[in-house]
């Protein structure tokens, strides 16, 4: 049980009330770690295997500084981000709380990696999902197409989708849930801090 799973109950169950506040019925691959001579290794997104490539998608953290100035409307970045959700059925605020996470929604930005866009995709990783991750709503539908298939993996279970997102299947069913990466945690943690911060105010009774 790494780190994470020690939150105090009040953190717990601040989290739980997000969860339900944005996830209803969920309809229903990884980052990529290496072990580097001086310790594990991990990039920042996660990656999509098969036939023995490893391909990465997006950096958890905000694109570096001197990316380029966003081009496309904030408007047409969330419109994006409500097309894509809404025909995965997945919440809208949950795309957009790891779009924020990923790239503060901005369009062009560039990791040093060579991750791409609002949902900072690999060519790679575009390349296997379909989509033209160049183009905004490409970019946007392949992060969103990437976390419902993780949704469906961990039957619903958003914290393990996350933490996949970021670390990786294989780092999930390595540790038998959230990994006792800080780089992972955090992610999750800056996720749903940005959900609590997109909360709309409570209707008075």
């Amino acid at each position: 049980m790494g780190p994470w799973d020690l939150m105090l109950p009040s953190k717990r169950a601040w989290q739980a009330g997000i969860l339900a506040l944005v996830m209803g019925p969920v309809p229903a691959c990884c980052q990529v770690i290496e072990v580097a001579p001086d310790g594990i290794k991990t990039y920042s997104g996660p990656v999509v295997s098969g036939g023995g490539d490893r391909s990465q998608i997006a950096p958890a953290q905000p694109p570096p500084t001197g990316a380029r100035t966003v081009t496309a409307p904030r408007t047409e970045v969330l419109k994006e981000i409500a097309k894509a959700a809404d025909r995965h059925a997945l919440s809208r605020r949950l795309i957009e709380a790891v779009a924020w996470t990923e790239s503060r929604l901005n369009p062009t930005a560039m990791s040093p990696k060579g991750a791409q866009g609002v949902m900072q995709l690999m060519a790679q990783t575009s390349k296997h999902l379909g989509v033209d991750r160049s183009s905004l709503s490409g970019n946007v539908e392949g992060g969103t197409r990437y976390m419902e298939q993780l949704l469906k993996l961990y039957d619903g279970d958003i914290l393990l989708a996350l933490a996949a997102y970021n670390a990786g299947p294989d780092a999930v069913r390595r540790y038998g849930g959230v990994p006792p990466f800080r780089e992972t945690q955090g992610f999750i943690d800056s996720v749903l801090n940005r959900l609590s911060d997109t909360l709309p105010p409570a209707r008075a009774p």
